[in-house]
């Protein structure tokens, strides 16, 4: 059973519990509500109950790295490059270094500049991208009200049977 607690402010409960609910989590308890209106919610998901359960975590990481506001790779990439561009500049004098240094500084703002353009095709496609990875994840965590499940489906008994019986009948 994995736990997981998060303080969300008031107005993005639902919100919050929607998008973890596709990823089969549910809320446990809620505690009181804090003076900056935000409430601690404890929220458990069970690994057994997930069929599978790998995809579904896979799905979630991709999900909240999609959401995140800025591209890491694209800063990390930027940083080093500018950090060799440094380097480039203080070893001018030394032909072999002054080489190395160029090229892996245009190399590192070359993988940033790309990573910049699949951050920006990400942030276009951004809604559409997220809305298709959370009904994925709906699915696999059996989770979705839009196929049948253990969560949505009425267990076999007399009464199930109603409608089938009443058009045998006629």
């Amino acid at each position: 059973m994995e736990v997981k607690r998060k303080r969300i402010k008031l107005s993005k409960i639902e919100q919050y519990t929607a998008d973890k609910k596709a990823f089969g989590w549910q809320v446990a308890a809620q505690e009181d509500l804090k003076p900056n209106n935000t409430v601690v919610l404890i929220l458990e998901r069970d690994r057994e109950q997930i069929p599978d359960y790998r995809a579904v975590r896979s799905l979630e990481k991709q999900y909240f790295a999609i959401r995140r506001p800025f591209s890491l790779p694209m800063v990390i990439c930027a940083g080093i490059g500018t950090l060799f561009l440094i380097l480039y500049f203080a070893t001018k004098s030394a032909f072999i270094f002054y080489f190395i240094f160029l090229y892996l500084s245009l190399t590192f703002f070359f993988v940033a500049f790309f990573a910049l353009a699949v951050f920006l095709f990400l942030l276009i496609k951004k809604k559409k991208i997220l809305a298709l990875i959370k009904e994925e994840a709906a699915a696999r965590a059996g989770t979705s009200n839009d196929w049948p499940n253990a969560g949505n489906i009425m267990p076999e008994n007399q009464e199930s049977w109603a409608l089938s019986n009443m058009i045998n009948n006629q």
